[in-house]
């Protein structure tokens, strides 16, 4: 099997569209919006990749700081977001074998790459969903608590979202449970912060000016209360069917609602390769 079978996207940007428009479709209306997108040219060769991550370290003048300072953040946003995306390491010919690409994705810890035909013009994306769809429907002896993240940052309901923003970009986790007394009563990731800049319109003069005074508000004001949870013994393939169906790109694992650790798509997968070995997952794919 060639990664041509199992692209599941086409999605991209381009390099001259503004920083705002990218920031758009990344804070999309969907629970698990793309995250990472690839940036193409006008020939749609593929040029780099901006995250969610990069668009939030621009927004808090992590990065674009010298571009900041003479533009001021509105003029940043209408900038090209080719000046802030990151070299693209994860892009693969059409024909690459599916196990190749796998591999990649499994030891980088990547959620997604960008397939390309022979004149290296995008052709589209192979995310976790293509993985996930086999193994929603495979039932075995993996259980999540064999393949969770159990060192897990945490915020309180109280804290601020500069403050939230500044924990996942320091600690490059994408989402950290709103915990009270070890009890998990919500969580808040870095899309649902960029959501909250550019849906809320009040913010848009604000995170302009100062971006502290931006995201002075309450995590619980903006946290998901319907969290996506999962017990440590349930199957693997249960949890991959329950992100599916919930549109959630990671499950937070609880026993008697205290938090245990959580689980996100690419450990789904590469937790397989891990215990099984990666030629199991391929055969899953194959099915």
């Amino acid at each position: 099997m060639l990664a041509s079978n199992l692209i599941s996207s086409k999605l991209h940007v381009y390099w001259d569209d503004p920083v705002l428009l990218v920031l758009n479709v990344i804070a999309g209306t969907g629970k698990c919006s793309p995250y990472r997108l690839p940036v193409v040219d006008s020939r749609l060769k593929v040029k780099g990749v901006i995250t969610g991550r990069r668009l939030l370290e621009v927004l808090l003048g992590r990065r674009g700081i010298a571009l900041r300072e003479r533009l001021g953040i509105r003029g940043l946003l209408r900038k090209s977001v080719g000046l802030f995306c990151d070299e693209a390491h994860n892009v693969f010919s059409e024909k690459t074998p599916v196990q190749a690409v796998a591999q990649f994705m499994v030891e980088n810890n990547i959620g997604s790459t960008f397939i390309v035909d022979e004149t290296l013009t995008f052709k589209g994306v192979i995310d976790e969903t293509a993985f996930l769809n086999k193994m929603k429907k495979r039932r075995g002896d993996i259980e999540v608590c064999d393949i969770m993240q159990t060192s897990v940052y945490t915020v309180s309901p109280q804290a601020n979202l500069f403050n939230a923003a500044q924990v996942m970009l320091d600690n490059r986790v994408r989402r950290l449970p709103v915990v009270v007394n070890d009890e998990v009563v919500g969580i808040v990731t870095i899309t649902d912060i960029l959501k909250h800049i550019l849906i809320e319109e009040k913010h848009i003069p604000a995170v302009l000016e100062d971006s502290e005074f931006a995201l002075e508000e309450s995590v619980e004001e903006i946290m998901i209360r319907d969290v996506a949870k999962v017990g440590p013994e349930t199957d693997i393939g249960t949890a991959a069917n329950q992100m599916l169906k919930e549109d959630v790109s990671s499950l937070v694992v609880v026993r008697d609602e205290k938090l245990e650790g959580i689980v996100s798509r690419i450990d789904l997968i590469s937790g397989l390769a891990r215990i099984s070995g990666i030629g199991a997952l391929i055969e899953l794919v194959k099915q």
